[in-house]
């Protein structure tokens, strides 16, 4: 019986360590760990042949982007000869900074490309209108390209 109480304590003891030092301490080192009290609403609108996910606040720039993403896929279809294979997912953010403190890709191998004018992580292609509709015609077409490799 004693030995059994001293056991049960031992074991009693390692686990209230491990749960003291739950929180954090299961990511990747230089990875910070944000909270924020914003709510993050994201919305998805399915075209044929991709899929637009976005927050809620965005719908007008959405529709930019889905006649943009429709008529680079046709040129590309029709100057190349080539149809893609699988629905693309597009993330859609309304500014470098949001793109930034997106999780999306941050444990890949990849995420430190993050900051640069799109990003592939996966199937997913992230882009963000920062000033103008050109900058973010020239990241569609990018990452339309990118998904053609």
């Amino acid at each position: 019986m004693r030995n059994f109480l001293i056991c049960a304590f031992i074991l009693f003891c390692f686990s209230e360590i491990d749960a003291q030092f739950y929180t954090g301490s299961q990511q990747e080192f230089g990875k910070n760990s944000l909270q924020f009290d914003k709510k993050f609403t994201w919305k998805s609108q399915d075209f044929e042949g991709y899929q637009i996910y976005f927050y809620a606040e965005e719908e007008n720039l959405v529709k930019y982007v889905a006649q943009k993403v429709q008529s680079e896929i046709e040129n590309l279809e029709n100057q190349f000869d080539f149809v893609f294979s699988y629905k693309l997912e597009i993330v859609l953010f309304k500014s470098l900074t949001d793109l930034r403190q997106s999780n999306i890709g941050s444990s890949r191998e990849d995420a430190e490309t993050i900051g640069k004018s799109s990003l592939l992580v996966g199937t997913k292609s992230l882009v963000y209108y920062e000033t103008s509709h050109g900058e973010l015609d020239i990241q569609i077409r990018k990452i339309l390209a990118e998904n053609m490799l």
